[in-house]
């Protein structure tokens, strides 16, 4: 193969001669915003709604008194980063730009937390825990599923440690190794007791068993 052949070199010659159009700070700003969610919700007194949170802030209150708001225009453009609903953008017409609007979310639950976590965390609050709807409610769910998942990743590791450890004894059995430190090996003609199969416990019966709810 020649040299030139090589598939790295000939991209890297492809580069040289059509290289790649670049964005400004202004165009990836764009298309960030255009690969986000989009959805429409209704401009109310209090701000916006989504997914059972408000979204409000300062400016978009400004720009209700300054704009009032017809049955026409009330409906609003929003777009939502689907790793971070901590804030959503509202287009705002007049403007012809968007606006970042944060939650109002005096607990910090929405903070780092993804539209999937959230969508999950709400059945789990209304089918097992049971609790409110509002964030407080929401906050408690996300706690008590952050604990639950610690405690069962607790379990996992130490049961995998002692599987482990039952492994190496019963391996040590087998071969007849002295634990004295001797580091011998005996050949008994004598008949052995049959080796039992290692009994695997599955660590997430119970979590399945609490997630039948949720299909």
């Amino acid at each position: 193969m020649k040299n030139s052949d090589i598939p790295i070199k000939k991209w890297q010659q492809g580069y040289d001669v059509y290289p790649p159009l670049t964005m400004n700070e202004e165009d990836e700003a764009r298309f960030t915003m255009l690969m986000r969610i989009s959805d429409s919700r209704t401009l109310a007194r209090n701000g916006i709604k989504f997914e059972e949170l408000m979204y409000d802030s300062t400016a978009l209150a400004d720009y209700r008194k300054h704009y009032p708001q017809t049955k026409e225009t009330v409906k609003k453009l929003i777009k939502v980063d689907p790793d971070d609903i901590s804030k959503i953008y509202v287009y705002l017409e007049e403007l012809e730009s968007y606006l970042e609007v944060p939650c109002t979310d005096p607990t910090g639950y929405t903070d780092g937390l993804s539209i999937y976590a959230h969508k999950m965390i709400k059945k789990i609050n209304r089918e097992i825990i049971r609790e409110s709807k509002d964030v407080l409610g929401l906050s408690k769910a996300r706690m008590a599923i952050h604990e639950r998942v610690k405690q069962e990743q607790e379990f996992f590791i130490a049961s995998k440690t002692k599987s482990k450890i039952t492994a190496v004894k019963k391996q040590a059995q087998i071969a007849d190794v002295s634990n004295t430190g001797k580091g011998t090996i005996k050949i008994s003609e004598e008949k052995t007791a049959p080796v039992q199969k290692n009994i695997v416990n599955d660590t997430f019966d119970d979590w399945d068993d609490d997630l039948e709810a949720f299909e």
